[in-house]
């Protein structure tokens, strides 16, 4: 298939300690149609295109590619896959990512890509936006993916270039959410914004710096820990009673770093959830 694919296993979540007395779903992900090969599953996320192949219920992640959105991108990531029988897109990197890719694997393999859109009710989740597809697709996979594995209130909390938390309760139905900078973004918002002020974010393992760089990345960190803490207390005051707490995306490690609950981290979330999408032909039913 492709060198660029690490080792193939079945999915199924990467967790630090458990909340205690939860109860779960075993993360089994349905066989795809007998007829099919494997399909290709890409997340054109803002700053990295990651990507997997799904071949029954084995799921192989590919080594991520910058450049997003740019034809090289594409062809650094693919240019020795076999061709796959679908290709299924998560994209919020807007249309003009969305036409390059198409095109090529348009010219590639002869195929037309898949992009997926949030949806109302599927897959087990309800939406809770009023307009559903104005939530972010890549926040609905991984309320879809998370509901695979799991049947009882969550907080998932995707770190990336923003950060963002969104609650589902025991039934399935999206709770709402919240949407800040990443770590990065906050950063640098804080070169652009002032004037004679240059530095090196640099961790040093507490959240007091002793200088500008290492000031600004203890701000920094210690205002998403708080954004995540403030809403886990105010969905478990909501909800009236405790929920699993779920951490995903590229910055994970740091913030985890300086959690003080209890959390899971689940790696590749957005392409799990391509993967039960994938799996499932008929999702208003599921």
């Amino acid at each position: 298939m492709t060198a660029n694919c690490k080792d193939s296993h079945p999915v199924k979540s990467v967790s630090t300690p458990a909340v205690a007395g939860a109860d779960e779903v075993t993360p089994v992900i349905p066989r795809l149609r007998i007829d099919s090969m494997f399909s290709l599953l890409v997340d054109i996320g803002n700053s990295r295109l990651k990507w997997a192949t799904s071949r029954q219920n084995l799921f192989s992640v590919g080594s991520p590619v910058g450049d997003v959105g740019q034809v090289p991108c594409f062809a650094a990531a693919w240019s020795g896959l076999d061709s796959p029988s679908r290709v299924l897109v998560s994209n919020v990197r807007g249309i003009r990512a969305a036409d390059a890719m198409n095109q090529w694997v348009l010219d590639k393999w002869g195929l037309s890509a898949d992009f997926v859109r949030s949806l109302g009710h599927a897959f087990g989740v309800r939406n809770g936006y009023r307009n559903p597809e104005q939530l972010g697709v890549d926040r609905w996979l991984c309320l879809v993916a998370v509901r695979s594995l799991f049947r009882e209130p969550v907080c998932i909390v995707d770190c990336g270039t923003a950060i963002t938390a969104d609650v589902m309760d025991r039934d399935g139905h999206h709770r709402g959410g919240v949407i800040c900078p990443g770590l990065a973004l906050m950063q640098d918002s804080l070169l652009r914004g002032t004037n004679d002020l240059s530095f090196d974010a640099v961790d040093q393992g507490g959240l007091l710096g002793l200088d500008t760089g290492t000031g600004i990345y203890g701000g920094t960190i210690a205002a998403a820990v708080g954004m995540v803490e403030k809403v886990v207390q105010e969905a478990e005051q909501s909800l009236a009673g405790p929920l699993r707490l779920i951490i995903t995306g590229g910055g994970s490690e740091r913030l985890t770093q300086h959690l003080v609950r209890t959390y899971e981290v689940i790696p590749d979330l957005v392409l799990k959830g391509l993967v039960v999408v994938d799996a499932r032909q008929d999702p208003e039913s599921a």
